[in-house]
């Protein structure tokens, strides 16, 4: 809720409030839209983290600090250059053409609808798709599978952002995918770490055009500077279904 301050705007994001607003990350915010805090000073209470995290590429035009062991400091982390980052990988998912969809658990809600969803989108744009049920990943399980490009993590918005610079692949989240592979989706200068709000019903979601005809198209690679192909007139992505339990292929 709101707590009244003299002279200052405060709203309060209450862990686990289930009351009118926006829920965040599992908080509560008393305002109409998240975009109603951009340029805001937030303070977070705590260590920090991948929740922080989240926060601050949901929120790219907010300062933030954290409030831990009675001491108030900026949060310290470069929020542009990490953008610049991921950014980088969207373009290393344009020059991909075999992606690997990990699942890091079956139990988060609507990953079947996500998983169809980035299927659709990966086979639209002429790219092979495969899935993969690892757990929590790492790189001795994903060195498994050097013939994949590009991993797409599906999990809860806690894990959904992954460091990959230790793996031999990039992983990218699945709103990175749809700026990849989509004209609709577009970038906003955010990094949407809830895949929940790529479906319908969510801040982010697009309708996919089902009906455009399949066509080439052509652009030049930031990072290798060849000329790609986004799609094919003549074939689709093909894709099968990869599950990997206990660090065993039981299928293909």
């Amino acid at each position: 809720g709101d707590t009244k301050v003299e002279g200052v705007e405060l709203v309060v994001g209450q862990c686990g409030g289930l009351g009118e607003g926006v829920n965040k990350f599992g908080r509560t915010f008393n305002v109409s839209s998240l975009e109603y805090l951009d340029g805001f000073n937030v303070v977070y209470v705590g260590r920090g983290g991948q929740i922080l995290l989240n926060f601050m590429f949901n929120l790219p035009k907010c300062e933030f600090f954290v409030f831990e062991n009675g001491s108030l400091v900026p949060a310290g982390v470069p929020v542009a250059k990490m953008m610049m980052k991921r950014y980088f990988l969207v373009e290393k998912a344009k020059d991909a053409t075999r992606i690997g969809l990990l699942v890091g658990t079956l139990g988060t809600a609507n990953f079947g609808d996500i998983l169809e969803r980035l299927r659709k989108i990966a086979k639209n744009a002429g790219k092979k798709v495969y899935t993969f049920l690892v757990g929590k990943p790492n790189v001795a399980k994903l060195a498994n599978f050097p013939e994949i490009d590009l991993f797409v993590l599906v999990a809860c918005p806690e894990t959904s952002f992954l460091d990959s610079k230790e793996f031999l692949q990039p992983i990218i989240t699945p709103y990175e995918l749809e700026l990849a592979c989509t004209k609709e989706q577009e970038w906003s200068g955010q990094l949407v770490t809830d895949y929940r709000e790529l479906l319908q019903g969510g801040r982010h979601f697009k309708e996919l055009n089902e009906t455009q005809e399949f066509d080439e198209e052509c652009d030049v690679s930031l990072i290798t500077g060849k000329v790609r192909s986004l799609g094919s007139k003549t074939e689709r992505g093909v894709g099968g279904e990869l599950m990997v339990v206990n660090d065993k292929t039981i299928s293909l």
